[in-house]
């Protein structure tokens, strides 16, 4: 028996929770929008039960890459961020201002890859290593898939009477402590010599240095959350 994606998991939970929202009575009211942040872009759709509770789906998504260099290497840096948010919203006075609780899951990942030049070299745990015996550097830091998220915000109210609106939302995803890896492409990944095992060893130091700097960043820990959204009532 074949079973469902794990990608297709959160996104039916949170079309689930809408159509249950939805169903909850007949005065319930619906806006779509296109919402804009910091981790991406996507579609939005909110259901308000009433004047005060409100659920909310969206997908974001955001792909970019980031090239630079130094006298030594040319580097490729890739963040990427893809998944499903739901929300819980309260209207505390049943009017504009809101705040919202609700849980991301997500892929959050940072992808960097270094290309040493002709002449340089890579340094790991203090020691200078050729072009030719490492290749490629690739390391990436993923974050767990589900975030906690809590915020505020101000927009549409669930119960106006306005076609179009704007709203904007002010939070932060508890990501926690991501898994960091680093590897390389060239001959001393797989030596098995004893200068293949030191190699090894210093990669290995350099990513335990790397996943603490990364692991003791509390705006990484703790991620801000800046959103902007277009929405169009339409119930």
């Amino acid at each position: 028996m074949s079973t469902m994606p794990r990608t297709c998991q959160p996104l039916l939970g949170a079309t689930a929770i809408l159509l249950f929202a939805s169903s909850l009575g007949a005065q319930a009211s619906v806006q779509v929008g296109v919402r804009a942040s910091d981790v991406g872009y996507g579609p939005e759709v909110t259901v308000g039960v009433n004047q005060k509770i409100g659920f909310r789906a969206a997908y974001q998504t955001l792909d970019i890459t980031r090239n630079y260099s130094d006298d030594k290497a040319n580097y490729q840096l890739k963040p990427s961020f893809k998944g499903v948010q739901a929300f819980v919203d309260v209207h505390p006075f049943s009017g504009k201002f809101r705040l919202t609780g609700g849980l991301v899951s997500h892929t959050a990942e940072l992808n960097l890859t270094g290309v040493a030049k002709s002449s340089g070299t890579f340094s790991f745990n203090g020691v200078d290593y050729t072009t030719t015996q490492v290749g490629n550097v690739i390391g990436k830091i993923a974050f767990p898939k589900q975030s906690p998220y809590a915020g505020l915000g101000w927009g549409p109210s669930l119960a106006g009477k306005g076609r179009v609106g704007v709203a904007f939302d002010l939070g932060v995803l508890k990501q926690g402590t991501p898994v960091t890896t680093l590897g390389v492409s060239g001959p001393l990944a797989t030596d098995a010599s004893a200068v293949g095992t030191t190699f090894r060893a210093n990669v290995e130091a350099e990513r335990v240095k790397l996943a603490k700097d990364v692991g003791d960043q509390t705006l990484l820990k703790w991620f801000p959350v800046v959103s902007l959204t277009l929405r169009i009532r339409v119930k």
